[in-house]
């Protein structure tokens, strides 16, 4: 179907009328084309890759602009289909899963598309998966699929983890991936990543997947692989802006010797660690979930502090983050200490301090007297 003098793609995929095959090397409908292809290289140098792409036969390469246009056209379309049920759920899952006719492109030093041929490959997903819209659109068809199919859908991306992890928009694909399929189903996952737990965890999104790893698949050799090529760096990466939040993760699902590691590493410099915001978000989840005899030290820790140096938390606004996780877990040790005459005044001129009042029972401290 031609509509405005250009073929609608997401109709024709959808709804499977066309030989893909036969409709690439058709003189009379070249110039009307948008077939399947790579992303266009931003680098110099020739890249053949496959993927998702506009493009007209004969004609220069499409630009990133119509390849946006057309990718979100797409996407639009599935996503109606995926939302509704019956028929048109499954036509769109249908093409999804068996759109793998592609062609091989490469794009020159002169930014000319040179094209060698229709081939089989990934298909649809792994374009969807790096655009914005298409991102969700993929999301939600691995949401509404049987297991069977949403495993066939991920397989897609074999290979390209990496770069997937690297997209602000492919990244949470992989993400739900994780959440829907177990790594016995999508075992490439795991594969592709198990080398590279401290890039991870370092990484804007790459500390994203790390966490979904520990949240649905902790128990995993490949997992627990990961996590262990990290724990020599905990030090650094309870102050990294990205890497705390892998940490977290460890303290809440990982195993007690390596809660352990991480709450040894914590108790050292622990006044001005639970000052810094990164920290203290460590050691609350550290109350929290390590094992009782770890609970047990960081309290002592604590309450081992002087007056002075527990008003200097008082009047720090993550030190009274840390206070509250203190309370939660240890009031009846915690409260007398808040009492003293250096440390309440503080908690009692501060926004944060009088949280920690209000949160640890002592809302009438507020309103008493000097």
């Amino acid at each position: 179907r031609e509509i405005s003098g250009r073929f609608d793609m997401a109709e024709l995929m959808v709804s499977g009328g066309f030989d893909m095959a036969q409709l690439m090397v058709e003189p009379t409908v070249s110039d009307a084309l948008s077939a399947w292809m790579c992303p266009l290289s931003n680098t110099g140098s020739v890249e053949p890759r496959f993927g998702v792409v506009p493009a007209v036969m004969g004609a220069s390469a499409a630009s990133g602009y119509e390849l946006e246009l057309l990718l979100n056209d797409l996407a639009a379309k599935f996503m109606v289909q995926l939302d509704a049920s019956g028929e048109a759920r499954s036509d769109a899952l249908v093409a999804l899963q068996h759109s793998n006719l592609v062609l091989q492109c490469a794009v020159s030093p002169e930014g000319d598309l040179e094209v060698h041929g229709p081939m089989k490959g990934p298909g649809l997903v792994p374009g969807l998966a790096f655009n914005p819209l298409g991102c969700r659109a993929v999301q939600l068809a691995l949401d509404v699929a049987d297991r069977s199919v949403a495993a066939e859908l991920a397989s897609r991306l074999r290979g390209q983890v990496a770069a997937a992890i690297d997209s602000p928009h492919a990244n949470y694909v992989i993400q739900k991936v994780i959440k829907v399929l177990t790594l016995q189903e999508v075992p490439f996952i795991i594969e592709e990543l198990r080398n590279f737990g401290l890039v991870l965890a370092r990484h804007e999104y790459g500390c994203r997947i790390f966490c979904r790893l520990l949240e649905h698949a902790a128990g995993n050799e490949g997992t627990n692989q990961m996590v262990e090529s990290i724990l020599p760096e905990t030090r650094d990466l309870v102050f990294h802006e990205y890497g705390h939040h892998v940490i977290e993760s460890v303290l809440e699902h990982g195993f007690y010797h390596q809660k352990a590691h991480i709450v040894a590493e914590l108790r050292k410099g622990l006044l001005r660690n639970a000052k810094v915001r990164s920290v203290a978000f460590v050691i609350e989840k550290a109350l929290l979930y390590s094992g009782k005899t770890d609970q047990q030290a960081l309290v002592s820790d604590f309450t081992a502090f002087s007056e002075d140096e527990m008003a200097a938390l008082a009047k720090n606004r993550f030190g009274c983050m840390v206070l509250r996780a203190l309370l939660r877990t240890s009031s009846e040790v915690m409260k007398p200490r808040l009492m003293g005459p250096s440390v309440l005044p503080r908690l009692k001129a501060t926004k944060h301090g009088k949280h920690v009042l209000s949160e640890g029972g002592l809302s009438d401290l507020l309103n008493a007297t000097d």
